[in-house]
């Protein structure tokens, strides 16, 4: 969310003074304030009028916020950051603090892919973990699947268009970042050196991790008895991921 104010300065004292005559005038930012949803780009006389019936009616600070019926294409295009641009200025003109608010359709501003058009090297990488348990010496396989965004699937087909490239959370240039063993005295182990990535794909990954056998002492049932041995416990292999998609930043597995 950006916000834009020619006439209000960023500091602590303009926001609030904490005294009764803010309470009994409040500026803007404690007056109320109200969302501007844009199904269109409003044309300059909409943006003019709209600005000064809000302020005619007490409002001192706005929200611009496009809504699923605006047209993808449009958005970030070049008409309408001008009339963001002027919904700005006459905002200022008028006291008024505005902001641009994105969080809805738009998450973090991916616009489906847009935002980081023709430039990959932004993309967002993700950390992914897989935990497997450890009952033996050898070689131990655990996979990373079914990879969701937890706060898109609320809006349905139309939101995966709005935030993935192509409707679908993509992933790529799979990189192997450490694999740890945990043994029963809850001690790390660095299982790095014998971990692997077996298998990747857009939807995810497969992994395997060499474990050492465990040392005579560690029988049967019982954890083992120094860092070096990784049996009788866990092991996670972490990995890392490009979002292929430009995906939201909290997908979990």
């Amino acid at each position: 969310m950006t916000h834009a104010n020619a006439a209000i300065p960023d500091t602590a004292a303009a926001r609030s003074s904490g005294g009764w005559e803010e309470f009994r005038a409040p500026g803007p930012w404690n007056a109320p304030a109200a969302y501007w949803f844009w199904h269109h780009i409003p044309t300059r006389s909409e943006i003019v009028a709209q600005i000064q019936a809000m302020r005619d009616a007490g409002y001192q600070s706005f929200q611009i916020q496009t809504r699923l019926s605006f047209p993808r294409n449009r958005y970030l295009s070049d008409d309408y950051l001008a009339m963001c641009r002027l919904a700005a200025g006459e905002a200022a003109s008028r006291g008024m603090m505005i902001g641009i608010y994105d969080e809805y359709n738009w998450l973090s501003g991916h616009a489906g892919g847009l935002t980081v058009q023709g430039r990959d090297e932004l993309r967002e990488r993700h950390l992914f973990h897989v935990t497997v348990p450890v009952g033996a010496s050898g070689r131990i396989a655990g996979a990373i699947t079914g990879i969701r965004s937890q706060d898109v699937g609320y809006l349905h087909e139309p939101g995966r268009q709005w935030v993935y490239d192509g409707g679908e959370p993509l992933w790529d240039e799979w990189t192997l970042v450490g694999a740890i063993g945990v043994t029963a005295d809850g001690l790390p182990v660095d299982l790095t050196a014998g971990a692997h990535i077996d298998r990747a794909d857009p939807q995810g990954c497969a992994t395997s991790v060499d474990v050492p056998p465990a040392p005579a002492s560690c029988g049967p049932g019982a954890g083992p008895t120094g860092p070096a041995c990784a049996s009788c416990c866990s092991t996670t292999a972490m990995t890392s991921a490009r979002s292929a998609s430009s995906t939201r930043a909290n997908a979990a597995v």
